[in-house]
């Protein structure tokens, strides 16, 4: 029992941590229950109508998998350092998004792939989210030297970058990446032989597509911000 009581929090970190963390890991649950329901109805789609499963299928259940790794990070580190916590949490968001943006991106492909632009942009996008996913992920990482000192400040030596800045460049780098792929299909549909209300409606599917990315951003990566 002794192993299963809380640790008492260093003076500069609140001392509601522990329920902030629960509030944060209820809705993040929720979300991942909805998103393997959401993979698995999609799988049996394909299997009922004869279709093939490609890569895009493969990648969003890459996707789906690493982005449970917030919940059990959540879960498991209730009795862990804060750092530690954050620091396991950030590990899986630039794999987990690149993997469904990238999904998304195929998808397209297996619709509009008689194009030749559209296929030049998506793997424009492809090669952007790549690259964006690669260079903040190590950023990210590093941004303390050692690295061990973000979650362990009795590192002697050890320093920090200001982390605001790289989040926010990341985020920014992101939205762009999210709009690219919200707005790519778009010009397509428009010039598809049907009605305005069908073309809006079908704009807003893919839309709806799009949700995987923002249904599946560990937003609580940062539970505990420090300098």
């Amino acid at each position: 029992m002794d192993q299963l009581k809380r640790a008492d929090c260093p003076p500069d970190i609140p001392a509601d941590i522990h329920s902030r963390r629960m509030f944060a890991l209820i809705p993040t649950t929720v979300i991942l229950i909805l998103s393997i329901l959401t993979y698995i109805l999609r799988m049996y789609c394909r299997k009922k109508t004869g279709q093939r499963f490609g890569w895009d299928d493969i990648l969003m259940g890459c996707g789906l998998l690493i982005s449970l790794e917030p919940a059990i990070s959540l879960r498991t580190g209730v009795f862990l350092n804060d750092f530690q916590i954050s620091f396991a949490l950030q590990r899986a968001n630039q794999p987990a998004l690149a993997c469904i943006k990238i999904s998304i991106l195929l998808f397209y492909l297996c619709i509009f792939g008689q194009n030749n632009r559209f296929c030049l942009a998506v793997y424009i996008n492809v090669a952007y989210t790549l690259g964006w996913a690669i260079s903040t992920w190590i950023v990210n990482l590093t941004v303390c030297i050692p690295i061990e000192f973000y979650y362990d400040r009795t590192i002697k030596g050890g320093s920090c970058k200001n982390q605001a800045i790289s989040e926010s460049v990341n985020g920014g780098l992101s939205l762009f990446g999210d709009i690219s792929i919200l707005v790519l299909p778009a010009p397509m549909v428009w010039h598809l032989k049907m009605n305005m209300r069908r073309k809006i409606g079908i704009c807003g599917i893919f839309m709806l597509g799009c949700l995987y990315v923002l249904l599946l951003t560990p937003d609580v990566t940062l539970i505990v911000q420090h300098d």
